[in-house]
């Protein structure tokens, strides 16, 4: 027996969808207002995951920088019919905006993309899914409640009004729908809950789309309540049959530490998935989010994964690099890690640039350069909303001799942060900021906080040529549109 080990995907990777294609599975995570949006992973063994793809690559397209925080690309789901793989996501405006809720659709002939610029449908609600029935017809899932909307043969395109399907087993928050047709029955799995505290996944099920849908007798299917539990905020589940023929479901979750805070944002874990007398479906046996599950000896054996918890930021850009608000960006893996970048002071400008860690507009840290008076300063500036409007001076250094290279170095322990300079191989400490819960979902009452913290680079926004020559790095292109 082979052993998988959750989270599956570390850091922000929420509202996990699954489709298994000759013999690997690929995942679609949301981005929200990071760009590219909607990433897409692959995988062959169920624990280790490369980055592939995103449903949406094209700058043209969709300006990610017009939405607040929070905003943009929402859960997405991936399917496949008629020699197509369908992407759709609901795309998040801003409260206001004249069409806050629009449901997007990509497709490809290949699961990792590139994929085709987007059509919207304007049908309000979050968390479309595709369901593609036996009979060749084709429907959306929707929430509020669960609502399924006809489409033409080309899913492209609404064929009728919306209606309810499902109001929901909790009829609190009910969305995130994902259909499955299985011995006659058509099961509805759902998120309900809410996205903290008390989220979980239930289902019901019914011979026809247009009777009844009976709850499972199992619900919630799964759920946290036990606060001391690795895994928290456990819900808003795809489920998935396995080349071996095996079932599992991919979901969300949270890892809390110093108190109640997510410190990596909502990540992926896996739960087996099993069926019982009556045809109603089990997570994990019964046993609720496990941080750990077997799988049988026909599966591929599982690499064990490369914990190493230091990154280096002056090597070359690769598609796991996001922007948002100009900035280029990584998702934060591990709760202790140490980051580092590279810079040439001699190069630097008027304007900062260097090393940081981010959350949204509303909470960050820089840690850079920048020349002043003849001088270059080494600064650490930090934004957090809840205190101050402004940006906070935490730390100031001069450099008398800029050397030829300057390494900036972050080391992160829960949720502390020390800022550190390296030159002629001597480190020097700038200073600790001890608590960075404002880089958390939980950290600041302000919007919508669903993602994540990131870290990564900023003052290079005017051109990513110029960033590449200031660090020595080599831009990786992203894939073209069809």
């Amino acid at each position: 027996m082979h052993k998988i080990y959750n989270p599956i995907l570390e850091g922000f990777y929420p509202d996990p969808a699954v489709i298994v294609v000759d013999d690997y599975y690929y995942m679609v995570n949301s981005t929200f207002v990071y760009f590219p949006c909607l990433t897409i992973s692959r995988s062959k063994d169920l624990q280790n995951w490369e980055i592939v793809g995103h449903a949406v690559t094209e700058s043209a397209y969709i300006d990610m920088s017009v939405y607040d925080p929070g905003r943009g690309f929402w859960a997405p789901d991936i399917s496949y019919t008629n020699g197509r793989y369908y992407i759709t996501a609901t795309l998040r405006g801003n409260d206001g905006d004249a069409l806050e809720h629009r449901q997007m659709i990509v497709w490809s002939e290949k699961p990792e993309g590139p994929y085709s610029r987007p059509v919207f449908i304007d049908e309000p609600g979050i968390d479309p899914s595709l369901f593609h029935d036996d009979d060749g017809k084709h429907y959306m899932l929707l929430n509020p409640s669960v609502k399924i909307i006809p489409l033409t043969d080309d899913c492209l395109h609404q064929a009728g009004p919306a209606r309810l399907l499902y109001e929901g087993w909790n009829k609190r928050k009910t969305e995130g729908p994902h259909m499955l047709k299985k011995d006659g029955y058509y099961y509805l799995f759902m998120a309900e809950g809410g996205t903290g505290d008390g989220h979980m996944i239930s289902v019901a099920r019914a011979k026809s789309l247009d009777d009844e849908f009976e709850p499972c007798p199992h619900n919630p299917l799964l759920t946290q309540t036990d606060k001391s539990a690795v895994l928290q905020r456990t819900g808003h589940g795809m489920p998935f049959k396995s080349p071996q023929g095996d079932w599992f479901i991919a979901y969300l979750c949270a890892r809390k530490r110093g108190g109640n805070y997510s410190l990596l944002g909502r990540e992926t874990s896996l739960a087996t998935l099993s069926w019982d007398n009556e045809g109603w479906p089990v997570i994990n046996d019964g046993k609720g989010a496990l941080t750990e599950i077997v799988i049988p000896d026909n599966y591929p054996a599982p690499m064990k994964k490369t914990e190493s918890k230091s990154f280096d930021l002056s090597k070359p850009l690769t598609l796991d690099f996001l922007s948002s608000n100009g900035f280029l960006l990584a998702r934060q893996l591990y709760i202790d890690n140490v980051t580092t970048l590279t810079l040439h002071p001699d190069k630097a400008s008027d304007e900062a640039f260097g090393l940081m860690y981010h959350y949204d507009i509303n909470s960050y840290i820089k840690f850079g350069v920048q020349n002043k008076g003849g001088k270059t300063e080494l600064t650490v500036k930090v934004m957090n909303r809840t205190k101050s409007e402004e940006e906070m001076l935490m730390g100031l250094s001069n450099l008398e001799k800029v050397p030829s290279d300057l390494t900036l170095k972050i080391n992160t322990r829960g949720l502390s942060k020390e800022f550190i300079y390296v030159k002629g191989g001597v480190e020097t400490a700038v200073c600790v900021i001890k608590d960075c819960s404002f880089l958390t979902d939980e950290g600041l009452s302000m919007g919508k906080r669903f993602t994540g913290p990131t870290y990564g680079i900023f003052g290079f926004e005017g051109s990513k040529e110029a960033f590449a020559e200031l660090t020595h790095r080599k831009l990786q292109p992203l894939p073209s549109d069809l």
